[in-house]
């Protein structure tokens, strides 16, 4: 069920937003063409944008789930069988 979800939504992303923004899904597939044609106009943002994506997540993990205030120990888990 969860392929087709994924399928659909991007379904949704390439009729509905690449024609208006001309942007690509797949970054080589924007990409390649600017190296053969020599125009390196648009490409900084297929360069930044993944760096600036990684930096930001990586900040919200640390402020989200190292908080240093754990709370109780977890318990140990028992197993069924003894």
């Amino acid at each position: 069920m969860r392929d087709e979800g994924d399928g659909n939504l991007l379904l949704i992303f390439s009729f509905a937003h690449s024609p208006s923004s001309g942007g690509s899904m797949n970054p080589v597939r924007t990409l390649g063409p600017a190296v053969a044609a020599g125009n390196y106009k648009a490409m900084w943002i297929y360069l930044v944008a993944p760096t600036l994506g990684a930096l930001a997540g990586a900040a919200i993990y640390t402020s989200v789930k190292l908080t240093g205030d754990e709370g109780d120990p977890p318990r140990q888990a028992r197993s069924f069988r003894r």
